[in-house]
C-alpha cells in the first residue's frame, strides 16, 4: 500500500514538502529516478507493455494546469544507456549533463508499464503522484489497475506565483470537461479541510474508513514540521528535514508484516495472486523505494528530490525460493539526489 503525505503550508520555508513510500512487489523490474522523457524511454524499453496503464501515471499524459503550458508538450531527449544493467540492481543511471539538459522530466520507471508512481517536469513544475485503491486487507492481489488516487500539481517558478493542485479518483483527467484545480488560497476548502498536512494511501482518498497508516503519517508529519521549525527557525537544515522525513516513512506501528492498512513502512511479505499460487522470489512485496521531494519558498524555487532503496532482493546466479530481501535504506552511498531550479522561461 504505497502512501503520500504532505505539505503546502509550513514555516520551513518549502512550497511543497512530500514524503512518498512505492510498496510493490520487490522484484518488479523498475528504473531508479533520473532525467529523461516519456516518449524516447517508452520507444526504447521493450519490457514495456503494448497496451497503455489503466492508470494515468505517465507525467506526459496529465492535463494542463493553466492554459500556457503541457507536459504533454516536451521534447524527446536521448535515450538512456544501458537500462537492464539498473532494473534489478537500483543503481543510479548516468547523470552526465547533456541527459539533463535535454531531459525535462526527472522519476522512476516501473519497466512493466513504462510510466511511473511519482515524477516532476523541470520547466513547467508540474508533479503527480499515484496510489492504488485496493480491496480490505488481503495477501491475495487483486485487480489494482481498475482504481487509483492520483494527485497532480504545478509548483510556482518563483516566490510570487502560487502552487496549483488537482485531485482525481478513479477518473482520467485528459477526459475529465473542467478539471478541478484550485491555488493554495482555496487549497483547504477544496480539497481536506484546512488541515497544513495531507495523505493519502490505497484506501478512497478522503472517504470513511480512512487508514490508520494515514492519519499516523499525518501526525508524525505535523510533528515533524513542528519540531524543525521550533529548533531553529531562522536557520533549516535540510539534511535534517530529509532525514526527519526518511524516519516517517520507515515508522511501523503493528508488529504484523502483512498489516498494510497500519504500518507506513511495509516489511517484506509474500503476496500471491490465488491460493495456490507457490511462494517464491517472485512472490515478496514491500516498501521497494521511498522518496523525497521537497520545493523551496525561494526568488527561484529549487526542487531537491531524493529517492533511496528500501527492501530489495538481490540478485542471485541461481533462483532460489529462500531468497531474503535486504534493507537498503541506510546505506546512502545508494541514494539518488537531483537538485535544480524551476526553468523560469517556460
Amino acid at each position: 500500500m504505497c502512501i503520500a503525505i504532505w505539505s503546502t503550508k509550513n514555516q520551513l520555508g518549502y512550497k511543497l514538502i512530500l514524503a512518498f513510500n512505492r510498496d510493490e512487489f520487490l522484484n518488479r523490474p523498475s528504473l531508479p529516478a533520473n532525467w529523461h522523457s516519456f516518449e524516447q524511454v517508452n520507444q526504447q524499453y521493450q519490457a514495456f507493455s503494448s497496451t497503455p496503464p489503466a492508470s494515468p501515471t505517465s507525467l506526459s499524459s496529465l492535463p494542463s494546469l493553466s492554459s500556457s503550458s503541457s507536459l504533454s508538450s516536451m521534447s524527446p531527449t536521448e535515450s538512456l544507456s544501458e537500462p537492464n544493467n539498473y532494473i534489478a540492481s537500483g543503481h543510479q543511471v548516468n547523470q552526465q549533463d547533456k541527459l539533463e539538459q535535454k531531459s525535462d522530466i526527472i522519476s522512476g520507471i516501473d519497466v512493466v508499464t513504462g510510466a511511473t508512481w511519482l515524477g516532476i517536469s523541470k520547466t513547467s513544475g508540474k508533479f503527480a503522484f499515484l496510489t492504488n485503491i485496493e480491496s480490505p486487507q488481503t495477501n491475495i492481489v487483486d485487480n489494482r489497475e481498475e482504481s487509483y488516487n492520483l494527485v497532480i500539481g504545478q509548483i510556482g517558478k518563483t516566490d510570487e506565483e502560487e502552487n496549483q493542485f488537482g485531485f482525481f479518483c478513479n477518473q482520467e483527467p485528459d477526459i475529465i470537461d473542467g478539471v478541478d484545480v484550485w491555488n493554495d488560497n482555496d487549497y483547504g476548502r477544496s480539497f481536506m479541510g484546512y488541515s497544513d498536512v495531507h495523505g493519502i494511501s490505497n484506501g478512497v482518498a478522503h472517504q470513511a474508513p480512512i487508514l490508520p497508516k494515514v492519519s499516523h503519517g499525518i501526525c508524525l508529519m505535523e510533528d515533524c514540521l513542528s519540531k524543525l521549525a521550533g529548533e531553529k527557525p531562522d536557520r533549516i537544515d535540510q539534511n535534517e528535514v530529509e532525514m526527519e522525513l526518511f524516519n516517517l516513512l520507515t515508522q511501523v506501528s503493528n508488529d504484523s508484516n502483512e498489516d498494510t492498512s497500519s504500518n507506513i513502512l511495509i516489511r517484506p511479505h509474500h503476496r500471491l495472486k490465488t491460493p495456490d499460487t507457490p511462494i517464491s522470489s517472485q512472490t515478496w512485496c514491500g516498501t521497494k523505494t521511498q522518496t523525497i521531494l521537497l520545493a523551496s519558498q525561494t526568488p527561484k524555487t529549487r526542487i531537491t528530490l531524493v529517492e533511496r532503496d528500501a527492501f530489495q532482493i538481490q540478485p542471485t546466479s541461481t533462483p532460489t525460493k529462500d531468497v531474503q530481501p535486504v534493507w537498503m535504506g541506510d546505506d546512502m552511498s545508494r541514494w539518488r539526489r537531483f537538485e535544480f531550479n524551476l526553468t523560469a522561461n517556460s
